[in-house]
């Protein structure tokens, strides 16, 4: 497989465009432990898969557009919105439906404003 370089990446929060620098997020699987008393090693069965992840970047002045999306979902409407994290403009992930838990944001006197988003997945992740 061949590199990539970030700078192709972007992502879509509830079908809009949202202007960030990074995304990252954690697939895992916790197994749930059934080892009975004569075993000599852990037995584990799958179980139940979560996701999270962040976004971040430069914060926009409120004007309009994705992070207005991700704002109002922290202060008004707590309700899941679709998220599309793409690695470049064919290859994405797709997450149906996910849940912005929390914001952080911030601005120094010689830095730029930022602003960064948390959220945890709901159901089917797909990667194309």
């Amino acid at each position: 497989m061949a590199a990539f370089s970030g700078t192709a990446g972007s992502v879509l929060l509830g079908g809009v465009v949202i202007p960030v620098s990074e995304w990252s997020f954690d697939i895992s699987m916790p197994p749930v432990e059934i080892t009975a008393f004569e075993n000599v090693w852990d037995a584990i069965i799958p179980s139940v898969r979560t996701a999270t992840g962040s976004i971040s970047g430069q914060a926009t002045d409120g004007g309009g557009g994705g992070q207005n999306v991700g704002r109002n979902r922290m202060l008004a409407v707590a309700d899941y919105c679709s998220l599309t994290l793409y690695e470049d403009g064919s290859r994405f992930w797709t997450i149906g439906s996910a849940l912005v838990t929390g914001m952080t944001t911030g601005v120094s006197a010689k830095g730029k404003g930022e602003i960064s988003f948390n959220f945890q997945a709901k159901g089917l992740i797909t990667y194309t």
